[in-house]
């Protein structure tokens, strides 16, 4: 499409408006790195991770949903490989709260 007459040809630009900026910057860094970098896997105090803090919880809700996000984003852009790390993170993730 880029190198097409579709119109993100002559804008060089790839609009997805219907997606958050959390969803996208997931998507960005996984493109780059094949990892999910997660702050709610960060500890918060250097030695041990605090699952029930308030922060944690707000930062936990939003990229619990950029996840979801991400993966349906993943189903838009076909990329079934980000989507099958997607559902592989979230698993893991649901173990950790469990």
């Amino acid at each position: 499409m880029f190198n097409r007459f579709f119109i993100e040809g002559t804008t060089q630009t790839y609009a997805l408006p219907e997606h958050t900026s959390n969803a996208i910057q997931l998507l960005i860094k996984w493109v780059y790195t094949q990892k999910f970098h997660l702050a709610q896997r960060e500890p918060l105090d250097g030695s041990v991770l605090n699952y029930l803090s308030i922060k944690n919880v707000s930062i936990k809700n939003k990229e619990d949903q950029a996840l979801v996000e991400l993966w349906v984003l993943g189903d838009k852009l076909l990329m079934p490989k980000l989507q099958n790390d997607v559902a592989r993170e979230i698993e893991s993730l649901f173990h950790i709260y469990e």
